[in-house]
């Protein structure tokens, strides 16, 4: 009798996983068609303004990330699946914040988060600092991402950079 509950659970959760995962990649399918043509509509315009306005130049990257995470969604990839969503946002914010503070012509650059990220970050830590703030923040990101101590990697680039001197 568990048994049969169990695998009755089972198959709801697959399902909700597969409706949830179809789900994403329709929007984000959605987004890309409203962000390169104008064969989306009026919701698909809304979401093209919508992400144009949020990340600026960046606009493509959060549709392109709401199909990875489905795709790992569906296949039921869900291990470690916070700290790599929370290491990817540090990515990204990094990349508009960068994106908003070396160009020449800011508008549109990093949208309004790249704005006030880097309006925040050059008033608390000048120029050169938020680049070393911006840094420091990608290497965490990758340290989240790969999920590996900082010894072990900065071992494995000094042997990649001695193999190369060989």
């Amino acid at each position: 009798m568990s048994s049969t509950k169990k695998s009755k659970s089972d198959v709801a959760i697959r399902r909700r996983r597969d409706i949830i995962a179809i789900s994403m990649l329709t929007f984000a399918v959605l987004n890309l068609v409203g962000l390169h043509t104008g064969a989306a509509g009026v919701v698909g315009q809304f979401l093209a303004g919508f992400w144009r306005h949020l990340v600026g130049q960046a606009s493509d990257l959060p549709p392109l990330l709401m199909i990875v995470w489905a795709v790992a969604y569906l296949r039921g990839r869900q291990s470690a699946f916070w700290s790599r969503t929370v290491s990817i946002a540090l990515f990204f914010l990094v990349f508009i914040t960068f994106l908003q503070i070396t160009s020449a012509i800011p508008e549109n650059n990093g949208g309004l988060i790249g704005s006030f990220t880097a309006g925040l970050f050059s008033r608390a830590f000048g120029i050169t600092g938020t680049y070393v703030v911006l840094s420091a923040i990608a290497i965490i990101a990758l340290i989240l991402l790969v999920d590996t101590p900082v010894a072990q990697l900065v071992d494995q680039a000094a042997a990649a950079c001695v193999s190369i001197g060989r």
